[in-house]
């Protein structure tokens, strides 16, 4: 110790010199809400409309098991099934990483596929990792004044606005959930279907059979070959109200005469409240490699420009990791400024030179 008294230049030095790598690691330290913990998972979805969940269990859970613990550096494998709705969550073993995992699963899925019951829809694949959690939820409502619906503000929501949020640096996706879907609603009259001898399923099946896009075969002609396609999509009301119902023996009635065609809104199946006011929610996740506070600060940074562009909504922040992240962060600094203060404190005590514990 006296030896090391003796030369305070180099103590002084030492001193800077670790302050300065330990502000230097606290400005490029990763900052996230947890450490990344958690094992990689991928989640398999699978919905069989009109399925109890005993057999959903049955049919589509258990194949999907028995196929998944064939694959390599398994786990753990859960399910649960309920009602039209398989869940099969595949846990792997530290150290795989996550794509080649979601790759792992979706090559057995192409296997197993072929043994699942008729009317199943293809399963959804989804990598849950720490990732996964939003680092900063959104929530979007009409602004005050603007005559919007909310099917309306969740139609921009899923185009323009999502769009411009995935530009953003730092932010991986842009997931948007709330309970209105637009849809065109056709309201059909019972005395003007009498009058014309028709039912509702056979305007429903003309319907469906007016509204495709498909390929028609090819048309070839000096030496080459054109790709023919049936294309008789409607884009909104107009087009639909314009669809010719067959009567029978050559006659066809317009779906119009037939009852009211407009805009509306599908049933709800889901609702959002953010900050107390109904709104449609964009959750934004971090790359897999980011952290959470950088995403929350380009997506606060760039709050007022998306709020600029798009004038007919208001856009609020819901939720965000970065509270508790800066909570954290400042929780810490005061435990250490108090250890240095205590440190210096009980030095100077025991040397009883303040200079020298200094």
């Amino acid at each position: 110790m006296e030896k090391l008294l003796n030369r305070p230049h180099l103590i002084l030095a030492l001193t800077l010199l670790g302050t300065f790598l330990g502000v230097l690691a606290y400005k490029t330290l990763p900052l996230n809400l947890f450490p990344p913990t958690n094992r990689p998972m991928v989640a398999v979805i699978t919905q069989w409309p009109g399925a109890a969940a005993k057999d959903v269990a049955t049919e589509v859970s258990q194949p999907l098991e028995v196929r998944m613990q064939a694959l390599g550096g398994v786990h753990k494998i859960t399910s649960t099934s309920r009602d039209q709705v398989s869940a099969v969550n595949v846990e792997f073993d530290y150290g795989i990483d996550i794509d080649t995992a979601a790759n792992k699963v979706n090559t057995e899925m192409a296997r197993v596929r072929a043994q699942l019951p008729k009317g199943v829809r293809d399963p959804i694949l989804l990598k849950i990792t720490d990732a996964a959690q939003p680092a900063v939820v959104l929530a979007v409502r009409a602004a005050k004044g603007a005559n919007l619906s909310m099917a309306e503000v969740r139609r921009i929501a899923e185009n323009s606005l999502r769009d411009m949020i995935l530009n953003l640096p730092e932010v991986a996706e842009a997931e948007v959930f709330g309970g209105h879907h637009r849809q065109v609603e056709v309201n059909l009259d019972r005395n003007r279907l009498e009058a014309h001898h028709l039912t509702v399923a056979q305007v429903a099946a003309a319907l469906a059979a007016s509204n495709i896009a498909q390929p028609a075969g090819y048309l070839h002609e000096d030496g080459y070959r054109i790709l023919l396609t049936t294309n008789a999509l409607a884009h909104g009301p107009q087009d639909l109200a314009r669809v010719l119902v067959p009567l029978g023996k050559g006659q066809f009635v317009r779906l119009a005469d037939l009852g009211e065609v407009k805009w509306g809104e599908a049933d709800p199946n889901a609702l959002y409240v953010g900050n107390g006011h109904p709104a449609i929610a964009i959750s934004i996740l971090r790359p897999e490699k980011g952290t959470a506070a950088a995403t929350v600060e380009v997506v606060e940074k760039a709050l007022p420009k998306l709020q600029q562009a798009f004038p007919m909504l208001d856009i609020e922040v819901a939720d965000t990791q970065g509270r508790l992240i800066h909570l954290t962060v400042d929780n810490m600094l005061e435990a250490l400024r108090d250890a240095i203060i205590m440190t210096v404190a009980v030095i100077l005590l025991f040397l009883a030179n303040t200079r020298a514990a200094f």
